[in-house]
């Protein structure tokens, strides 16, 4: 029989091969392709693997189901839901076919983008609300979508394309908490703008064709949920075998117009996206700099304000502090909605303006203000805004108990991440680090297991499927930030794991899509926090999550003239000595080593 061979990167050939017997629960099947395993004659496939064509689909439209599969489990996977506005990258068969699922899942809104009046064409006619024609370069694909959703942004936002522009197009419009679905391969590593990522808590999913998908697709088609005549149009040529290479690939490649398919720290260095400028002040606070550091703090209050509820507070009572800053706009969905955190004018006391905790008092409205429990001393209370931070991403990645967690920089954020997941039921945590004295501090809050990720006698990788019997971590969580963790990232989590991003980036690191895809690996990242601190401190105070030990992450005590000197610098410098430095207004405070 005939069939279509591949020797290699262009390197196809039209042979004859001899024709294929069905053994034991196999399947031999004469038909119709699109490509892929059934460009010849006959085909033998599993039982298992074959599914009956309903009455109504002809072997035309049935050889379009495998493309349309991969477009259903997409959907599928990126959450669409009814009410949903839909972004799609990218115009080609897997794009189209994007758009008619996302309607079929209830999408109300769906835009496109595609390069050549072709496509666009195409895109239009089945029910595109919106397309837009990249090739034309005079459209600003994100403002216009920004446009069509009110401001907010795409809830998912599907690349068909895999290009290093769609990839950025796909960060800037989708709505702050929504969904990137990568549906493409990959021919390069794009960078990617992993701030921009922790800034809007997006998530970036990847879809590796289908999984036990056809049943569903099947019966939809039976069912009518697709308009056959539109999808028959998708097919714009049908050639021979002996003209695959010149009408098919061919054509797929040359004619495509018509076929182609620790903050602070930071602010030392730079100036934050968060904070306002010297002539620039912040939309919310309405200050410029210089203003008050400090974003981690608790405290003792020392006087309740005009009309302020004492329910739960009184004059002496220990607090801590919440310190994000939004507009609270009743026109902002965001803080309409309650997730402060995703406010497109985001800011924190201590950033931003309203004072902040690097000083000896500061006024905060109350909403922002919780109590202490009473076992909680105030030195340990000024870490539970970096331990909400840790309770948010855990909260967010899908942990559950049960899972394997693998933990990419012991910092303070590490650290306390490897202690909310202790604390949840987590089985197996691995910590990489290579400061010695937070290894052993790792190993104190709850690691199973600490790597020197400098030692390269160590494979962290082998270690990590080693002791998750080969399957990989189900959640990794990246506080480090730099692109060798998130490359092991990448290769230690398990198929359909979760890559938690909690780190601010200094660079944009390149992405390496086709493992993501390989492995339909959700990336996702967390902006702070959103509205945890009472549920964590109930935790706390109900003995859920101890504290004991807490203490330990403080490393040194020192007052306010120090700061520069022995807090900043010492953090930067000596990171193999310090975790966490606690200020103190009080130089008495200090000398006294006391908790408070």
């Amino acid at each position: 029989m005939k069939a279509i061979r591949y020797y290699g990167p262009k390197d196809l050939r039209l042979e004859d091969i001899p024709e294929p017997v069905a053994g034991p629960g196999q399947v031999k099947v004469k038909g119709i392709s699109g490509g892929g395993g059934g460009l010849s004659e006959y085909v033998v496939v599993p039982q298992e693997l074959a599914h009956i064509l309903p009455a109504n689909v002809s072997l035309e439209i049935g050889a379009l189901v495998e493309p349309l599969a991969v477009a259903w489990r997409a959907v599928k996977l990126s959450h669409v839901k009814a009410g949903d506005k839909v972004l799609i990258l990218g115009a080609g068969p897997i794009g189209v076919f994007v758009l008619k699922v996302a309607q079929i899942f209830g999408a109300t809104w769906v835009g496109i983008s595609g390069r050549g009046s072709k496509r666009c064409a195409l895109a239009r006619k089945y029910g595109a609300s919106v397309v837009y024609d990249a090739s034309a370069g005079t459209v600003d694909v994100v403002a216009a979508t920004l446009k069509a959703t009110g401001g907010r942004g795409a809830d998912v936002v599907v690349d068909c394309a895999g290009a290093q522009d769609t990839l950025d197009t796909a960060l800037k419009a989708a709505r702050p908490g929504g969904t990137i679905m990568n549906v493409a391969g990959w021919a390069a590593r794009p960078t990617i703008d992993m701030n921009l990522m922790l800034m809007k808590e997006l998530v970036l999913a990847n879809s590796m064709t289908y999984a036990g998908d056809h049943p569903e697709l099947i019966q939809a088609l039976a069912d009518g949920k697709f308009d056959l005549d539109d999808l028959e149009a998708l097919i714009t040529r049908r050639v021979g075998l002996e003209d695959y290479l010149e009408k098919g690939l061919g054509a797929l490649l040359h004619e495509k117009d018509q076929h182609v398919c620790g903050s602070d720290l930071h602010s030392w260095h730079e100036i934050l996206p968060v904070s306002p400028t010297t002539t620039q002040p912040h939309p919310v606070t309405h200050e410029t700099l210089p203003v008050v550091m400090g974003h981690e703090f608790s405290g003792t209050v020392v006087e309740l304000g005009p009309g302020v509820d004492p329910a739960g507070l009184a004059v002496g009572g220990h607090v801590v502090v919440e310190p994000i800053l939004s507009c609270m706009q009743a026109s902002c969905p965001f803080c309409s909605a309650g997730a402060r955190n995703l406010c497109r004018n985001l800011t924190f006391i201590g950033i931003g303006g309203f004072g902040g905790g690097l000083s000896e008092y500061i006024c905060v409205e109350r909403r922002l203000v919780f109590p202490l429990p009473p076992k909680v001393p105030l030195d340990v209370g000024a870490m539970m805004e970096p331990l909400s931070i840790a309770w948010h991403a855990v909260k967010r990645s899908n942990f559950k108990a049960g899972d394997t967690v693998l933990i990419l920089g012991a910092g303070p954020i590490g650290l306390l991440t490897s202690r909310v997941v202790k604390a949840l039921g987590a089985t197996w945590i691995g910590v990489s680090e290579p400061a010695l004295k937070r290894r052993e501090l790792a190993l104190q809050n709850g690691a199973t297991a600490v790597f020197d990720p400098t030692n390269q006698a160590v494979d962290l990788v082998a270690e990590t499927l080693k002791a998750t019997s080969q399957r990989g971590a189900d959640v990794v969580f990246d506080c480090a930030g730099n692109q060798r963790t998130l490359d092991i990232a990448f290769i230690a989590v398990r198929p359909r794991g979760s890559i938690m991003n909690i780190a601010v980036w200094a660079t944009r690191p390149s992405l390496d899509i086709g493992s993501l895809t390989a492995k339909e690996v959700s990336l996702t990242s967390v902006l702070g926090c959103d509205r945890v601190h009472a549920e964590m401190l109930d935790a706390i105070a109900d003995g859920r999550f101890p504290v004991d030990g807490l203490d330990s992450l403080v490393t040194r005590r020192i007052p306010l003239e120090d700061l520069v000197e022995k807090g900043i610098k010492a953090l930067l410098h000596e990171t193999d000595k310090h975790v966490k430095i606690l200020v103190y207004p009080d130089l008495k405070l200090v000398a006294n080593g006391a908790n408070l």
